[in-house]
């Protein structure tokens, strides 16, 4: 299991320092229901990684990409590298400018009024409807997949890809529980650091690891 997930680790450990997961936490753990609605949070996350990777998986033509001259991978990797690098740019042209006003995102601005199943659907969407998102966890399990075939060895790296890409909001969710009664003032400066940051984060992710993809596609067709 260890060869078929460690090519994935680093796109897993993108999943998990996405900023937006980590400041939607925030936010609803200085909320008066974070107690009920954090666990739902976690897991519609964690699901919405799982049943984007299934769908990978059960993608007909994938399964034969190993007996087609090698070349599903590479090239499923060289696009979504210049997806990234792409979007990285495009990100980049658009930045908020030095003066620009900083306000909270309109997807995070009502996350106190959520219930329970509203909260893991704001989870399930912020991974398995964001397209960012969806990408990375795309080029994980097409990693996984070429790399242990199907069966069970596949099924616990990509449970194990997920765990790990949910590491950084189970660090949140740690820290709140050991500091509980002195963390709000904490959360909050964490909170507008995110917001103020959220643009220049989300570029150096796209650019770190559209050029790892990139490397690895190049390096698997020459």
């Amino acid at each position: 299991m260890i060869e078929a997930l460690s090519p994935s680790l680093p796109i897993a450990l993108a999943l998990a320092l996405s900023p937006a997961p980590i400041l939607a936490l925030i936010i609803i753990l200085m909320t008066p229901q974070a107690k009920k609605n954090v666990l739902f949070y976690m897991v519609g996350w964690y699901l919405g990684i799982i049943a984007v990777a299934i769908v990978v998986f059960v993608m007909p033509g994938i399964n034969n990409g190993q007996t087609e001259g090698g070349r599903f991978l590479p090239m499923a990797q060289l696009s979504l590298a210049a997806l990234f690098l792409g979007t990285a740019v495009w990100k980049w042209i658009h930045r908020p400018r030095k003066g620009d006003p900083i306000h909270t995102p309109k997807l995070f601005r009502h996350l106190d009024e959520l219930g329970r199943f509203q909260s893991m659907f704001m989870g399930f969407a912020l991974s398995g409807l964001n397209i960012k998102n969806i990408a990375l966890i795309v080029a994980g399990a097409l990693t996984i997949q070429f790399a242990s075939a199907y069966g069970s060895i596949a099924v616990l790296s990509l449970l194990a890809f997920a765990l790990v890409a949910t590491g950084a909001l189970l660090m949140v969710v740690a820290i709140y529980y050991l500091r509980r009664s002195q963390i709000d003032p904490v959360f909050a400066r964490w909170k507008r650091w995110l917001i103020k940051h959220n643009n220049t984060i989300l570029i150096v992710i796209l650019i770190v690891f559209g050029s790892i993809l990139l490397k690895k596609g190049l390096e698997s067709i020459w």
